[in-house]
């Protein structure tokens, strides 16, 4: 099965590797490195928490791990808009900020990997004492126009390792203004059995997607898939009530010493590019972005009126894709026909898969998006 979903290796494990991630980082001295980005978030939204009246400006396509810290730590939330290619709307967000005066913080997102120019933001949100964060959650290794890596223009950024690489846990919080600087002596990591418990699970799951993405679509995948899905689903039950932050596991600081992260972003990037190249031939191909040899996304994003189709019949052609769907649109119901392009978008995207091992499917790919089945889908 051709997938987008990480897989381990035991010889990942044990190795003794020498392979420096921080070269493919962005240039910040100042960082944290925690289990997991909800953590980190709990923990140092614990430490800048002004009063009860706080808000939080985010928009209201956003992962569930990046809202549910604020929702926990009781910080009221105001939602912005997003232009049809989930850029900010800079008019609303002014508007927002106007008509809310208790806005201390404030949650940019670089969706898939792509690289967006929050500029114009952060000169906002520092004329009105904002703490902006920056999600890069799926743009690690991706660069910007002028060839830097990604994370520098927030008050904090923070990646998660998991998202591309194959490790049960870690993230990390780059503080790039300095009057922060005071969150990474201060943030008090939790220990406990749970989180030994949540690697340990994540850790067998890595494990058996190294073995379930070599089998074809089957009776049997289907099986191994079912209980792998019950793993990842135990692991994020168990993640989101422990005691938070915790501290990255050395597991994870092994492992990330043995992958070799010039090969892995080449080849993603290579697979990125087949892609687009591939699918550009396909006249009733809607890409959501143009292609860009800075960036190493998460999945080539794909628009569809019929997205649940495609994704079936892809399926059953051994491609397994990705939507951004489970616990990421955030719409309260009152506001629905406001967020009109976020609905639009959430309701017509699919993912295709990319990943460094699986890249030689786009003979595959080519036949599925012109083949009659396709087409009948418009």
């Amino acid at each position: 099965m051709k997938t987008y979903k990480r897989r381990l290796s035991f010889s990942q494990i044990i190795s003794n590797g020498d392979n420096d991630l921080f070269k493919f980082l962005p240039s910040v001295k100042e960082f944290i490195l925690t289990g997991s980005v909800r953590g980190g978030l709990e923990g140092i939204i614990d430490l800048l928490y002004l009063k009860s009246q706080t808000k939080v400006l985010l928009p209201v396509f956003i992962a569930e791990g990046v809202i549910r810290p604020f929702i926990n730590k009781k910080v009221e939330i105001v939602y912005y808009k997003l232009t049809d290619d989930l850029n900010p709307d800079i008019s609303d967000i002014k508007r927002q900020i106007f008509l809310n005066q208790d806005i201390k913080f404030m949650v940019v997102v670089h969706y898939f990997g792509f690289a967006y120019d929050f500029t114009q933001i952060k000169d906002i949100c520092i004329d009105n004492k904002i703490c902006l964060f920056e999600d890069c959650v799926h743009a690690l290794f991706s660069r910007s126009k002028n060839d830097e890596y990604l994370g520098k223009t927030g008050d904090i950024s923070f990646f998660s390792f998991p998202k591309i690489l194959p490790v049960p846990d870690g993230a990390i919080f780059f503080i790039n203004r300095p009057e922060l600087l005071n969150i990474k002596s201060e943030l008090v990591f939790n220990k406990g059995i749970s989180n030994y418990i949540i690697i340990g699970l994540h850790l067998i799951y890595l494990l058996l997607k190294n073995i379930e993405t070599k089998v074809p679509y089957s009776q049997f995948y289907k099986v191994m898939n079912t209980f792998s899905t019950f793993l990842y689903g135990s692991y994020y039950c168990i993640l989101n009530h422990c005691p938070k932050p915790q501290m990255i596991s050395h597991l994870t600081l092994r492992i990330l010493k043995n992958i070799n992260y010039d090969e892995l972003i080449a080849k993603r990037k290579n697979h990125i590019k087949a892609i687009y190249g591939t699918l550009s031939n396909s006249k009733n191909t809607i890409f959501f972005k143009n292609y860009d040899p800075n960036v190493v996304l998460t999945g080539v994003p794909i628009l569809s009126d019929n997205p649940t189709n495609i994704i079936s019949i892809l399926k059953r052609n051994n491609i397994e894709c990705l939507t951004y769907k489970k616990r990421w649109l955030f719409v309260p119901p009152e506001y629905i026909s406001k967020f009109s392009k976020e609905i639009f978008f959430y309701n017509r995207h699919f993912l295709l898969p990319v990943h460094e091992n699986d890249f030689e499917y786009c003979k595959e790919l080519f036949e599925v998006f012109t083949s009659d089945f396709y087409f009948r889908q418009y």
